[in-house]
Parts: structure tokens; sequence; C-alpha cells
């Protein structure tokens, strides 16, 4: 396994962490900046209103854990 597939998936484990961490506590979401009002927009609008506080966590926590199988699978098929 090369480091940059590594990296890749820890980058993308780290976003979706973020997310999931910001529809669990719901306090990220007020910090101020454009970028993470966007991220809450995408938690709060679409997470939490459809699937509710723990649903939306469970939603961005597997997406991470799958993005991270997703990515070393296919690094590993294309090198």
């Amino acid at each position: 396994m090369k480091w940059p597939n590594l990296a890749a998936a820890g980058i993308s484990l780290s976003v979706f962490g973020f997310l999931a961490l910001m529809a669990w506590t719901g306090k990220l979401a007020g910090i101020d900046g454009f970028k993470v009002r966007l991220w809450s927009w995408i938690v709060e609008d679409i997470g939490v209103t459809n699937f509710g506080r723990a649903g939306a966590t469970m939603l961005f926590a597997g997406l991470g854990l799958a993005s991270v199988l997703v990515i070393l699978w296919a690094r590993r098929q294309r090198f």
C-alpha cells in the first residue's frame, strides 16, 4: 500500500468524520466562515432534516468508512 492511497483515504475519512461530528453535536455549525456555513448547510438541510440527528451522524460516518474502502480498492485496481 502506498502513502498517497493512505493520505487520500485519511482525508476522505476526516471530511466525513467532521460532518458526522457536526451532525451529532450541532455546535460546529455556529462557527463563522463561509466554508463551515457550507458544511452546516449540507449537514442540517440534507442530513438532519431528512434523517434526524442520529441518522445523519450514522449516514456521514458510514459514508466516510465506505469512501475509505472505495478509495483503497480503486487505487489498488488502477496501479
